[in-house]
């Protein structure tokens, strides 16, 4: 059984679709073995050659792997073929992690066109704001705008955006943050969960993570620069006991980085 989906192999470069089409057609398969594998690599490679394979060597169809592959690969074509051909048979927690795993993928190769396509047409994804935190791990910052404008502004709940903070500052990327605060601050838009509040649980994550630039933008923030002003609870005044745990968390984080 011929391989599908191998023309970047060194020898390779000249099959194409059509070709491997052909050669499908035309050649006789007395004891064809391995179909399931050729399907799965021709579901991130063409849908015109899975369609060859699956018309040709009978009706096996294993959806779950073969969409595992096309979303890995980016395939648009294959993934519209294989939901309207039975998404029931999929499993959405798996698939939902490979979702994840492609909008999370620092390299050029992540297509804006595929997760746009993957976020309005995948059920077990379209509504999930969980994924707006796996955008921010991609280094193109083009990849998490368009995933986060996908969401409208009552699906983003408090829970939701300081998730997004939070895996923001852990990334060192704040910038983030400062998009979540424009988009929000117009109008009656404010939201009090962007006043950049982040637990002590958070800050000693960015500290052991050394997110340098995280801390310093926290720390030159109104936030925690008008932290005196709350009201006294039990004799001291609580967000100045919480300031005190903050610097000495960074204290702690440069001795160590120090001791290194």
């Amino acid at each position: 059984m011929v391989k599908a989906g191998v023309p970047n192999k060194v020898g390779s470069k000249n099959i194409t679709p059509q070709i491997l089409c052909q050669f499908i057609n035309n050649c006789s398969f007395e004891k064809p073995t391995q179909v399931d594998r050729a399907l799965k690599f021709a579901a991130g490679y063409s849908v015109d050659v899975m369609k060859a394979i699956k018309t040709r060597l009978g009706p096996f169809f294993n959806h779950h792997d073969c969409l595992i592959k096309a979303i890995k690969k980016g395939c648009i074509e294959t993934v519209t073929m294989i939901e309207l051909d039975d998404f029931e048979r999929v499993e959405k927690n798996s698939i939902r992690e490979q979702v994840c795993r492609y909008i999370s993928m620092s390299n050029r190769s992540t297509s804006l066109e595929f997760v746009a396509f993957i976020l309005d047409q995948l059920a077990c994804v379209k509504r999930d704001t969980g994924i707006i935190e796996w955008a921010v791990l991609n280094d193109r910052l083009e990849v998490f705008e368009l995933v986060f404008n996908m969401f409208t502004d009552e699906m983003l709940s408090d829970t939701v955006l300081s998730g997004i903070i939070d895996q923001a500052l852990m990334n060192e990327k704040p910038h983030i943050i400062q998009i979540l605060q424009q988009r929000f601050k117009r109008g009656d838009k404010s939201r009090p969960c962007l006043e950049l509040r982040p637990t002590l649980k958070t800050l000693h994550s960015v500290a052991q993570s050394k997110a340098y630039r995280s801390l310093e933008y926290y720390f030159n923030s109104s936030t925690f620069t008008n932290m005196g002003n709350i009201s006294l609870v039990g004799g001291f005044k609580r967000d100045r006991v919480r300031s005190a745990h903050s610097l000495n968390i960074v204290a702690n984080m440069v001795e160590s980085s120090i001791l290194i």
